[in-house]
């Protein structure tokens, strides 16, 4: 075993969050290791990808058709979006779409078995087995 261990040949990876910051460098190190990148974020991606959607991550319509317009299955979800604003726009923005958007994708076998989700998150993340919060999407 080596690095191979470690490599996206042929990997459908998507990072939600993915234009700037941690986001942008997950996304570059995963399409350096041979990754197919698939971004959304409300910034515009300044670097090449297979695909960038923009996404409001505050607006479930918005995040519902982002969903909408990825095809196929994905072998990672990297959620890595985050804002620095308080409630609720934080919460919804931090963790509850983007756990919505991995729920989604596992539900509808997108996001299947052997697939990875990585996700980077503030505090407002510690409570995410409480599955209330996901219906306050519309908050």
């Amino acid at each position: 075993m080596g690095s191979e261990l470690f490599r996206y040949d042929g990997k459908r990876v998507l990072v939600v969050g993915g234009a700037t910051g941690m986001g942008a460098a997950a996304a570059k190190l995963a399409a350096e290791l041979g990754g197919e990148i698939t971004v959304l974020d409300v910034v515009d991606v300044d670097y090449p990808t297979e695909q960038a959607l923009h996404v409001d991550l505050s607006d479930k319509a918005s995040v519902d058709g982002a969903l909408a317009a990825l095809d196929g299955r994905f072998d990672a979800v990297f959620s890595c979006a985050g804002i620095a604003d308080g409630p609720p726009t934080l919460m919804r923005i931090n963790f509850i779409s983007q756990r919505h958007i991995i729920d989604t994708m596992v539900g509808d076998g997108r996001l299947g078995s052997g697939s990875a989700v990585g996700m980077i998150s503030s505090i407002g993340g510690f409570a995410w087995r409480d599955s209330s919060m996901v219906a306050n999407l519309n908050v």
